[in-house]
């Protein structure tokens, strides 16, 4: 039929159009049974196209023309096309409806057009089956649409649509062919739940400005599927998720791209199921993320990605390491947390969970950092503030790092062993030294601070440090007495015997204290030399991490 004869009999009313549609129906089983009936595939479109005459006519009565570029028809009213059967192909090709638009439990037996087509108000196409190709490229849904429980046996277009309603129901949808919303724009809620993809699935560069949910969904493609070597079964590359997006309980079972893809709210992939490769290559994660008890069987490639919040891998089980070369955590929740103070054990439990994947997949590096990670985390949201454990951890971080820093141990064991220099030089009981620690560092840096100011351009008034000339000289057996405390200082900075001389620590012992040392010295001694051995320690620590020493 022509698009006049169509129009016409579709006002005839539901009844008569469906009268006509079974007897084409009817016609076209007599022509498979007198083998009248023959049609060939025109690839790479899949289209069943006629091979003889009989069929060619079969085809040009059948067809439906609602409304074509040439003759754009506008529906001005609610319309109803549910139950209605199309028994071959039916153009919608920029057609306007105006009002509410029902296809509900209607059968699409060949292909169908609705490209370019205008959907403004509430669209129903519940139940129904497009037995043939579905094209709804460019088409504009401006209010509340829903596929519910309807089943696509050839390819569904939706490539470059655009809903605008606050809700879009894809829920509990069969795609037995390819399902491709490529540029795809959802405004408001998008729902995908327990909907079964079977063939190819692309929401490449799709945008949901709403929450979507693909909870229970399938992603079941063939594996014989015909594709270029370097292309997903399923994608969801470059896909911004301005809303929480919901893929718990979901099973991929094809390769899976989430490249490039953005999630700016809420990502759940709780109990999720990769059974293929996924990749997650430079996703930004910009929220919450949680793969909690995910099962992963394949490669799991989350290389270059950025997460504000370590993601949940508790429970998660991987058959294979994952990749993480590159990723990058901001830690926005720590920062959230330090001055509310809440106790919160989820991210140090996340970053604990981050470390095992490291270490199953001998990646020393985040071994190191995740463990860093969740020390600090539960030094900030778990600890009591000012606690022992608290104290402990924070001495640990201000030291080392967490063990990450060998430059750390060294800057706090040069003011360190100064420190117990001056304090031995103040404490000699030779004539004229220092009697305090400033006067003790005074007489050491004031030889340096004149040398200094010859080099400096700019003069400084420093009148107050005496000359070297005008310091008491500290003479003794063995050399000067500031000698004598640097070196009891660094021997015992040192700690291992083997670095220094015994002979000159028993001449600086006789040099500063004529041999007996007094009980504060020696507590000086024992302070020193305990905290030189963590600060020794933990720069070995450092060497020992940094260089990946087991």
């Amino acid at each position: 039929m022509d698009q006049k004869e169509t129009l016409a009999l579709w006002k005839s009313g539901k009844e008569a159009w469906n009268t006509w549609a079974q007897k084409m129906l009817n016609d076209r089983s007599e022509l498979q049974k007198s083998g009248d009936w023959e049609t060939t595939t025109d690839y790479p479109q899949g289209t069943e196209v006629a091979a003889n005459e009989i069929t060619a006519n079969w085809f040009d009565e059948a067809r439906g023309i609602f409304s074509s570029p040439e003759a754009p028809t506008k529906f001005n009213k609610n319309t109803s096309f549910a139950g209605f059967i199309f028994p071959a192909l039916t153009d919608w090709q920029e057609a306007a409806f105006e009002g509410e638009i029902c296809f509900d439990n209607a059968v699409f037996e060949g292909e169908t057009f609705f490209s370019l087509s205008i959907f403004g108000g509430n669209v129903w196409f519940k139940d129904v089956k497009f037995k043939g190709k579905a094209q709804f490229d460019r088409v504009m849904f401006l209010r509340e649409v829903s596929f519910t429980r309807s089943t696509f046996k050839r390819k569904a277009d939706f490539t470059d649509s655009s809903f605008h309603g606050k809700q879009t129901d894809f829920d509990r949808i069969t795609f037995e062919g390819d399902a491709l919303f490529i540029y795809t724009l959802f405004i408001g809620q998008a729902w995908f739940d327990n909907t079964t993809f079977e063939s190819v699935t692309s929401f490449t560069q799709t945008r949901f400005y709403g929450d979507v949910w693909f909870s229970d969904a399938k992603f079941s493609p063939s594996t014989n599927l015909p594709r270029l070597a370097f292309e997903p079964t399923i994608s969801f590359s470059r896909v911004l998720f301005e809303g929480d997006a919901g893929f718990s309980e979901a099973t991929f079972d094809g390769e899976t791209w989430f490249d490039n893809a953005t999630f700016e709210a809420g990502a759940a992939f709780d109990g999720a199921i990769f059974a293929r490769s996924i990749r997650f290559t430079k996703v930004n994660f910009f929220s919450n993320s949680s793969f909690n008890s995910a099962q992963i069987s394949k490669a799991f490639d989350m290389s270059g990605a950025m997460f504000s919040q370590p993601p949940d891998f508790r429970q998660s089980h991987f058959e294979e390491a994952p990749l993480l070369d590159g990723v990058y955590f901001q830690n926005r929740s720590r920062h959230e947390h330090f001055l509310s103070r809440k106790q919160d054990s989820h991210v140090t439990a996340n970053y604990r969970a981050l470390k095992r994947l490291a270490i199953q997949g001998h990646d020393h590096g985040y071994e190191i950092e995740f463990f860093a990670e969740e020390l600090r985390a539960k030094r900030i949201m778990v600890d009591k503030l000012f606690s022992l454990d608290w104290f402990l951890s924070a001495v640990f971080a201000v030291t080392s790092d967490y063990g990450r820093s060998v430059i750390r141990p060294i800057l706090w064991w040069i003011p360190l062993t100064y420190l117990s220099c001056l304090s031995y030089l103040s404490a000699a009981t030779i004539k004229n030294a220092p009697q305090t620690l400033f006067d003790a560092g005074l007489h050491i840096a004031a030889p340096a601070f004149h040398s200094l100011q010859s080099f400096i351009p700019v003069r400084f008034n420093i009148s107050w440090i005496p000359e070297a000339s005008q310091l008491p000289t500290l003479q003794c057996s063995g050399g000067t007495v500031t000698s004598a405390a640097f070196h009891l200082a660094i021997s015992k900075g040192l700690i291992v015997p083997g670095f220094v001389d015994k002979t000159l620590t028993t001449q600086a012992y006789s040099c500063l204290y004529n041999g007996t040392p007094s009980f504060s010295i020696f507590a000086t001694i024992g302070t020193q030399t305990l905290l030189s051995a963590a600060l020794l320690f933990l720069f070995l620590l450092g060497i020992r991490n940094r260089f990946k020493l087991k």
